[in-house]
């Protein structure tokens, strides 16, 4: 019950009691209903969606959402691996890091800043132009 002259502490004093009682009186009818019999008792804790999706039953059941698991790891795995065979790598991006000598695990260790400087100034801008060169540029050396 509110009246236009109630303040705002007292009307929200009153709707945290009203949803204390509401929590209250679904907790009883829950435990009335489970002592009748009407209702199973969740015996799972977890996500809510568990309680709605039961899970697999038998034995095959259960193999299949396993291989099922396993399918889509593996095809995810061959995505992102297609798509670091399909991608290019600029020199440019190389430069940057070779320039500092402390960095580790950098890709292509054999090339260095010096070979990605003289490989940009030659127009061999990515790694698949220089699978792709057929050596017979003479300015470029090793």
């Amino acid at each position: 019950m509110a009246h236009a002259t109630d303040r705002t502490t007292l009307v929200h004093q009153r709707l945290k009691d009203l949803h204390a009682d509401n929590w209250v009186n679904h907790a009883i009818l829950y435990h009335h209903a489970t002592l009748a019999k009407r209702i199973k008792p969740l015996v799972r804790k977890g996500p809510i969606d568990a309680v709605f999706q039961p899970g697999p039953k038998t034995a095959n059941q259960k193999r299949r959402k396993a291989l099922q698991w396993e399918y889509t790891k593996i095809e995810r795995q061959v995505v992102a691996v297609e798509g670091s065979f399909n991608s290019d790598i600029p020199f440019n991006s190389m430069f940057h890091p070779k320039e500092n000598r402390n960095s580790i695990g950098e890709i292509f260790p054999g090339i260095g800043k010096a070979k990605c400087q003289t490989l940009i100034a030659n127009d061999i801008l990515t790694v698949k132009e220089l699978l792709e060169y057929k050596g017979d540029n003479p300015c470029i050396k090793w």
